[in-house]
Parts: structure tokens; sequence; C-alpha cells
């Protein structure tokens, strides 16, 4: 049922993104769901593992099994079930310990999602695992210091990007979402419990430059008490809330949620991971910041690293992070993409960026000449 509510959300999708843009329906077509049904493959672990059976595009056996689809009623329409419903919360199966939750700007109340989350981090009580791209909602944020003041025995720790891709300067400051506002509520997490709460990014070192650079963390999860495992397409902020498309699948699974919370632990401690840290959040936590203060006191004295994870809080220590650890410019990233990533062209990158080459006349002869070079 869950997989079929997915697939529903993307045809929605699809198809509101067609009429909204006017774009060719000729071309891209529309997108029925009444022509896809789950053909039932296996039951495991009392999850149904599905598979979809199109009536179009009849295939070959090689490809995936193509059956047609049951007569509907006549009372349903493909335009009907494909078409978005402000009143269409999506079906919930009983005996399935998957949830969906999304939100859709002007067809779906973006409040029932975040609910959602506020839900499942206030009901936190031993160990609140965070790794997201955006932290920054406000009502997220007082759900989880509400949750580290009513539960003692809270710990939480949350990975996030130590550089974002957001707007800077004077755009974000007017948008109301740039990096000094996500670091401005990990402080605020950070404040309630300073022993609880643990932020981290990561970083790389690049093996040509030997420069430390960051590593963008894209993720969007939770793990609560080995209980709920939270994954989708929706950042903690306000945009994704109540501006965008998301879809987020709530999973009930203690399975799930080990597995997940083993493997990533695992990924960010490497050599420092012990078996004795899957069942005891204590241990996991203090090794999280043990770790990443021996790091930090590496990069600070030799700008190298130690391992990749480092503290992102208090503000000293991200200061001297971000200050350290590199990350691409919209001009660097724009070269990359058009193939100029030379190492002379990468010395031009950084004289624009740096404001050199237009600060004098001899830095404008110098620029000319580089181009003439590489030209």
């Amino acid at each position: 049922m869950c997989i079929r509510d997915s697939f529903l959300h993307f045809c929605q999708r699809w198809n509101h993104h067609l009429l909204e843009h006017h774009q060719s329906i000729e071309a891209f077509g529309i997108l029925a769901a009444d022509e896809v049904q789950p053909k039932a493959v296996a039951t495991q672990n009392g999850l149904n593992h599905r598979d979809w059976t199109r009536t179009e595009d009849r295939g070959t056996e090689e490809q995936l099994e193509w059956a047609p689809s049951p007569s509907p009623s006549p009372s349903s329409s493909p335009s009907s079930s494909s078409s978005p419903s402000p009143s269409d919360p999506g079906s919930t199966c009983e005996d399935c310990p998957i949830r969906l939750s999304r939100g859709w700007t002007r067809l779906f109340n973006g409040y029932s999602m975040l609910e959602e989350f506020c839900k499942v981090i206030r009901g936190c009580k031993s160990l609140l695992y965070i790794e997201h791209q955006y932290i920054q909602d406000p009502t997220i944020v007082q759900a989880i210091c509400d949750a580290l003041t009513e539960h003692p025995q809270l710990r939480v720790l949350i990975m996030t990007c130590i550089h974002t891709d957001l707007p800077r300067g004077l755009v974000g400051s007017l948008i109301g979402e740039n990096d000094a506002v996500i670091h401005s509520q990990m402080c605020k997490i950070h404040g309630i419990a300073p022993d609880r709460v643990g932020i981290f990014g990561l970083c790389w070192v690049d093996p040509d430059s030997q420069r430390v650079k960051t590593i963008y963390i894209h993720s969007k999860l939770l793990i609560a008490d080995n209980s709920c495992l939270v994954i989708g397409s929706t950042n903690l902020d306000s945009f994704s809330f109540f501006h965008s498309s998301e879809v987020t699948a709530f999973i009930e699974s203690e399975q799930s949620c080990k597995q997940t919370r083993e493997r990533l632990f695992r990924e960010h401690l490497g050599p420092y991971y012990t078996e004795g840290m899957a069942g005891d959040d204590q241990l996991a936590f203090d090794t999280f910041k043990r770790v990443s203060d021996q790091v930090f006191g590496q990069l600070q004295a030799t700008r190298t690293l130690q391992w990749r994870l480092v503290p992102l809080v208090p503000t000293e220590k991200y200061t001297v992070v971000r200050g350290i650890a590199e990350y691409p410019s919209i001009l660097t990233k724009t070269m990359s993409t058009t193939g100029l990533t030379t190492p002379t062209w990468a010395q031009v990158a950084e004289s624009v960026k740096r404001g050199y080459v237009l600060a004098t006349g001899a830095g404008m002869s110098w620029f000319r000449h580089k181009l003439k070079a590489l030209l």
C-alpha cells in the first residue's frame, strides 16, 4: 500500500507539473495511476514487497512482467486518481509499519507533515539521530529543545553541512535562509543541554591539493530511539513544509532503525566504531564527541585531518572549521561543469573571487595574458 501511495504521489506531481508549466501533454503523456497495479512477489519480515505492472508497452520476457489492470468501476476514472485532491491524505494499512506523509503547496496542508515530525521528535527519550541538509524550521528546532527538556536522558546527534548551497550575503539575509540562520538554530539546540547534544560535519582531504574540503550532506534522515526511521525528500525547513511538494516515509521498524544506525555509525566513526555501540546509546554519543574533539584539535593545530568527523558547535569551533574546510564557490562550480578545471583556470577563478584582477590595470593585464595563453 505504501509503494502504491508513493507511485500515486509521483503520478500526481508529474501531471501537475505538465499542467502548471503548460508542457506538451502529447510529448510527455499524462500518467494515470489506474493503469498500474501491484503484483505481490514476496512477504518478508512483515513488509510487503511488490513490483509494478503496467498495461502500456507490453515489453519482452526479459523486461518487467506486464499484466492488464482490472477494469475500473463506473464511479472511478484514471483522471480522478491521478489528480491531487486537497482531501486526499493517502491510505493507511494497519498491518504495515510504514506510513507516508506528504506536503504540496496549495493542495495539501503542510502542517500535517510538520506535526508528524514533531510527534516523533517529542516522543524520543534515549537517542535522536538526525542527518539532514537543512535544519532551520523554528517549529522543528523547538520540538528538539522541548524533547531535551522533557527527557533528561535524551541525547541528540546531528550530522549536517559545514557549508550549504543556500544564498549568501544580502540575498540570503533577505530571504531568511542561509548558513548563519542554520547555525543560530544549532546553537539554540546545543544551548539547552551542551553535554547531551553533538552537532557535526564531515571533511575530507583532496589527494591532489592536500587541502581540507567539506563533504556535502544531502541526507534527509531521522532515527528516534531505534523505533522510528524517517526518510524522504523533506528538508527540515519551512520551504519543504509549506512551499514545495515532498513525501516522507515513517518506518516503525526496530530492525530497520538498528541496521541503518549501525551502517551510518560505522561509516562516520570508521576505525573508532565498536560493536558495543549498537546497544549502548551513551557509548555511541561519547565516541562521536571524543573523536570529533580529537580531529578538531589536530585540524586547528596542523590543518590536517586525523578522521573526517568535525564539531560544529560551539561557534568558536564552527568558525575555525568553516575557515579551513573549503567549499567551492559558484564560479568554481560553473567552471567545473564547463570543464575549465585546469590549475591555471583555478588560479584565475581564485583571483577573480578575491578581486585582485579587477583592482588595478596591472591585474587586468595579467588576466588578459592568462586568457591569451589558454585560448
